[in-house]
């Protein structure tokens, strides 16, 4: 089965464009090394009362909280309407890099979507060459990002986003200087009715982490995480 990809990118917010424009390139740069990185997830549902003001609250409870530092930020249910506010929100503007910013692509023919955003502290410099950006803590991400549209009864997706992370000095000079982490972000089919699509869906999501032949050759190591809203909700789906 072919499964149906569409490239994204990631956007940065311009103060003298005024506008999310694509991250720009830049040379790689090694400050120091990365200790950890905290991701958290949310579905902030959609069809709650005044969703706006909820998103704005799960997004300063995740920006306060010192448990829920969002380094990396994995979003379901975002609705346009809250999309459209996230864009606007001047914490999000300064401090994120967000998928999705720079068309309505992913809520085409569904109500809420997926949304990605990585914490500038954490992801700063780009590099053309090798698709990687370099940060002050020392990982990168390289540019990839898409979408992969699930066979699903309301229209899921896995949203991946790739990070390279720095291996450890000690390691070996003929070795790799980066391994390769492909963050997904998911929501996989609700109610009892669609185990069979979250069965799928987590097939080809098991698939989407697998290295590619590049890697492989290369010898680069890599790892993978899924997170998100999975809809566990029988024992079946164990």
């Amino acid at each position: 089965m072919v499964i149906p990809r569409i490239s994204r990118i990631l956007s940065t917010f311009s103060p003298y464009a005024r506008r999310w424009l694509p991250t720009p390139p830049g040379l790689p740069t090694v400050n120091q090394n990365l200790t950890s990185l905290c991701l958290s997830t949310w579905n902030i549902d959609a069809f709650s009362p005044r969703p706006v003001a909820r998103a704005s609250a799960i997004i300063g409870r995740l920006l306060t909280d010192p448990s829920a530092t969002g380094d990396i930020i994995f979003l379901q249910e975002v609705s346009r309407e809250v999309c459209d506010y996230l864009l606007y929100d001047d914490r999000i503007r300064a401090g994120f890099f967000i998928t999705d910013a720079e068309d309505e692509i992913a809520f085409n023919a569904v109500p809420f979507a997926t949304l990605t955003l990585l914490s500038k502290a954490c992801f700063t410099s780009f590099t053309p060459k090798n698709d990687i950006i370099v940060t002050s803590m020392g990982v990168a991400i390289a540019s990839p990002v898409a979408r992969f549209k699930f066979p699903s009864q309301y229209g899921r997706d896995a949203l991946y986003t790739d990070v390279i992370l720095p291996r450890p000095k000690s390691i070996l000079p003929t070795q790799q200087r980066w391994q390769h982490l492909r963050l997904i972000n998911v929501h996989l089919d609700s109610l009892a009715s669609t185990l069979h699509y979250r069965k799928e869906q987590m097939r080809i999501v098991g698939n989407i982490l697998c290295p590619t032949d590049d890697q492989k050759e290369n010898g680069q190591r890599s790892l993978g995480l899924i997170a998100g809203d999975f809809n566990a909700i029988s024992q079946d789906d164990q």
